[in-house]
């Protein structure tokens, strides 16, 4: 992502076991965000925006360093001991492969939606605080967990972040992007 001024402001936090990564960032003329990612890559962006980074970093201390549970109440790798009965494997993206039918590149999708759709969680939010439902990977997909594009640690093979609903992804791909799925490619 284009524009984005990062501030040195940045620290790691700890709940028990868990790591939190405090990013505070904003767009180029814009207020700063206060950005949070765990050790699983759930993240949330919060909707507090701030006149200075200093601001972003007491706001974080003062009001979710006090009560983190709050932000991060649940994620995909601990979801099982929650919700019995849940088939974890509901909880994984969900990967699909496309090639671009000029090039013959590899692309590979990875969708979120049955996160969502089965127990309300999502993994991550981009820099602008939208649910992100899926990614486009030139290539081969990075391994997930992975912070949001435009944040430090990204894979550099992002192509798309999606922000729209899970079902009208396959039509971008197919459709906008003119990528057909491995089944096309075994006629």
């Amino acid at each position: 992502m284009t524009g984005v001024e990062y501030s040195s402001l940045q620290k790691v936090f700890r709940i028990g076991e868990e790591q939190i990564q405090v990013y505070i960032y904003r767009q180029i003329n814009d207020n700063w965000r206060l950005h949070l990612v765990n050790s699983h890559g759930a993240s949330l962006v919060c909707d507090t925006l701030f006149e200075k980074d200093v601001e972003a970093l007491e706001y974080f201390d003062d009001v979710v360093g006090k009560t983190p549970e709050v932000y991060f109440p649940a994620d995909p790798e601990n979801i099982n001991k929650e919700f019995r009965g849940i088939n974890v494997s509901l909880l994984e993206p969900q990967y699909k492969w496309y090639r671009d039918i000029k090039s013959k590149s590899l692309y590979t999708l990875c969708k979120f939606d049955l996160v969502h759709k089965y127990v309300g969680l999502w993994p991550a939010q981009s820099l602008r605080g939208h649910k992100i439902t899926g990614y486009l990977y030139r290539g081969d997909a990075p391994k997930w967990p992975h912070p949001p594009d435009g944040l430090f640690g990204a894979p550099d093979n992002i192509e798309v972040e999606f922000t729209v609903l899970p079902k009208h992804i396959d039509f971008y791909v197919e459709n906008e992007r003119n990528l057909r799925d491995s089944s096309y490619w075994q006629n």
